[in-house]
């Protein structure tokens, strides 16, 4: 899933679920190194040791010059949903009365993997 601030199409967070096998999954924040979030970059960093989050820094396709940051919050989807929130705030200045827009593919909240249509 895709969270993008509607004010600045161009800024979102990434989350996505991931099943490893039967009953082990989870719920993982990932953020690019980009040119539009060069600027955060450093701040979503100071926030995850402010916070004492555990990341990891990587780049998933050695062909394509993108890191990501990515937070594992395993199965408490409740510490993932407060964590996004603090995060729209503090990145993006995102209060709780303003609008955000979401995209998904294959999501489901059950411990299943959803096959895409073809």
């Amino acid at each position: 899933m895709v969270i993008n601030v509607s004010l600045f199409r161009d800024k979102f967070l990434q989350i996505r679920k991931y099943i490893e096998a039967p009953g082990e999954y989870g719920i993982e924040l990932a953020f690019p190194r980009v040119k539009w979030s060069e600027p955060y970059w450093g701040q979503i960093r100071r926030f995850c040791e402010r916070e004492k989050l555990e990341y990891r820094i990587e780049r998933e396709d050695p062909a394509i010059d993108i890191d990501f940051l990515y937070v594992d919050f395993g199965q408490n989807s409740a510490e993932a949903t407060a964590r996004v929130r603090q995060l729209m705030k503090e990145l993006f200045g995102v209060t709780e009365e303003q609008l955000i827009w979401c995209h998904s593919s294959g999501l489901s909240p059950e411990d299943v993997l959803v096959d895409r249509m073809t």
